[in-house]
C-alpha cells in the first residue's frame, strides 16, 4: 500500500512539474527522505499525507483516488490540444500575412 501512495504522489508531483527538493523543503525533510516515501520505503500516515497534498496543491482524497492510466490519457490528450492549437495558430499566422 505505501508503495502504491508514493508512486502516486510521485505522479502528482510530476505532472505538476514540482521537484522533490521543494516538496521536501516544505514538509521539513530531507530530499532523500522523501524520496524514500515516493519509492515506498517510507510509509505516508494521514497527516503527512496532508501536508503532501497542501504541497501539491491538491484534495488528500484526489492522491488516494488517484488513477495513473487517467492522468496519463489526460495529460496526452492535453498535449495534443496543445499541438492542435500550435497547428492553428501557425495557420492563422500565415493567413494574417
Amino acid at each position: 500500500m505505501k508503495q502504491i501512495t508514493g508512486m502516486k504522489v510521485r505522479k502528482i508531483r510530476e505532472m505538476k512539474s514540482i521537484s522533490q527538493e521543494y516538496v521536501a523543503k516544505h514538509l521539513g525533510i530531507s530530499q532523500a527522505a522523501y524520496s524514500n516515501i515516493e519509492n515506498g520505503k517510507t510509509g505516508i500516515n494521514e497527516e503527512k499525507l496532508f501536508k503532501i497534498a497542501t504541497v501539491l496543491d491538491v484534495q488528500a482524497e484526489a492522491i488516494m483516488k488517484f488513477d495513473t492510466e487517467v492522468a496519463i490519457d489526460a495529460c496526452m490528450k492535453a498535449k495534443e490540444d496543445v499541438a492542435s492549437t500550435i497547428q492553428n495558430l501557425k495557420k492563422e499566422k500565415k493567413h494574417l500575412r
